[in-house]
């Protein structure tokens, strides 16, 4: 990592250049590093959560107008809110307490009736 004075004969650089460096800012001083491709490493928490998503974008898509339009006021009173993301908060939360009921049954009887 390299701190650099005018990066690419500029004030501030932010980004990727060709996938070879990395410009950006950390603080108030200018950073220039290699560039480091993403991992896409997906274990099993991500599995669950990116289900639980595109379930709940099928889910939203399938309401109808009043549906949505139920949502969108629920959301009036939360300051940065969209139906759409009140709706998906609640839809997720819904969907990984049910997977927790679920394995907590499960274990349960694993332990105790095994």
């Amino acid at each position: 990592m390299a701190t650099v004075k005018c990066p690419l004969l500029s004030l501030t650089a932010q980004g990727d250049y060709a996938k070879i460096i990395t410009y950006r800012r950390v603080g108030r001083t200018n950073v220039v590093s290699e560039y480091s491709s993403p991992t896409d490493r997906k274990s099993g928490a991500q599995s669950v959560h990116r289900t639980a998503m595109r379930d709940a974008r099928e889910a939203w898509r399938d309401l109808s107008l009043s549906e949505k339009e139920t949502w969108r006021e629920k959301a009036i009173g939360i300051p940065g809110t969209s139906g759409y993301n009140l709706f998906i908060k609640f839809y997720i939360e819904s969907y990984l307490d049910s997977l927790k009921v679920f394995f907590n049954k499960h274990l349960f009887n694993e332990v105790y009736f095994n």
